[in-house]
């Protein structure tokens, strides 16, 4: 059965453009989900103009998370972003993480851009990461897509998931045959996750099919069947499994950066 609810999201700031568009979808998240909001942001060095104005900047953000009618803190921390931010998000107490990305060909230095994927395996936290053209649903994320891995933690992924889809919305399970079978540890879990939503009585379908696209890893296929079936959540492990080793991280960022500004849900699997 489950075994705990959401209460609290940390939202991640870089105070670049796409800022504004994870504040918003933050504040929507929030008050679907009656999630209370902390605002982070990592700062390198205490220029007091620049907290000055990061702390106007973050007023505003707090500003919609209550008109949705939840409460909303921010906190500015300082250092080197890897090496704070695990510390932090744990320190938070946050249940979820918010951040979004600039896409695959941000500059280096835009940490939540080029580099999300490193962040996403760094923090031990479900992630929810979002794309510089994804629009906050009024419906919520009712309908999500969790392709089957072999992670030895598959079944919190898909917790985590129905935590976001619940009673009212949709859970899928996908599996991709490139073989006859599955492997044992894949097929294990697409039997767990299934007997789960249903113990759990969450709407849910089971969708198998045999490989049908020429293509090294499985994102391509698994893209095309998201944009033929109208999801609004594709739910991903963070590590790459060791069957997937040699493609796994192009894979992930396939689906991270996805054209279509689908929110990705990202479980560290640790």
């Amino acid at each position: 059965m489950m075994s705990y609810s959401m209460k609290k999201a940390a939202v991640l700031i870089d105070f670049t453009d796409i800022s504004e568009k994870v504040a918003l979808f933050a504040a929507g998240f929030a008050g679907m989900y009656e999630l209370d909001v902390e605002f982070i942001h990592i700062a390198e060095s205490e220029d007091s103009e620049n907290i000055r104005d990061m702390k106007n900047k973050m007023n505003s953000y707090i500003s919609r998370v209550n008109e949705n009618g939840r409460s909303a803190s921010f906190n500015i921390h300082f250092g080197k972003f890897f090496n704070v931010i695990r510390p932090v998000l744990e320190n938070s107490g946050a249940d979820i993480v918010i951040v979004g990305t600039h896409g695959k060909h941000g500059l280096k230095q835009n940490l939540f851009g080029s580099y999300i994927l490193k962040l996403i395996q760094s923090i031990h936290l479900p992630s929810l990461v979002i794309q510089q053209g994804t629009e906050w649903k009024s419906a919520g994320l009712k309908k999500a897509l969790c392709p089957v891995s072999s992670h030895d933690t598959y079944l919190n992924l898909i917790e985590s998931a129905s935590k976001i889809t619940g009673v009212s919305g949709e859970l899928d399970i996908y599996a991709i045959h490139k073989t006859d079978d599955l492997d044992a540890d894949s097929s294990r879990n697409l039997k767990d996750a299934v007997s789960f939503l249903q113990s759990n009585n969450l709407p849910h379908k089971l969708i198998e099919e045999d490989a049908n696209m020429y293509s090294v890893g499985f994102a391509k296929q698994t893209l095309h069947y998201v944009e033929n079936n109208s999801y609004d959540l594709i739910c991903i492990h963070a590590q790459v499994s060791d069957s997937s080793r040699y493609f796994g991280e192009m894979d992930k960022e396939n689906i991270l950066f996805n054209a279509m500004n689908i929110p990705v849900l990202c479980f560290d699997g640790e």
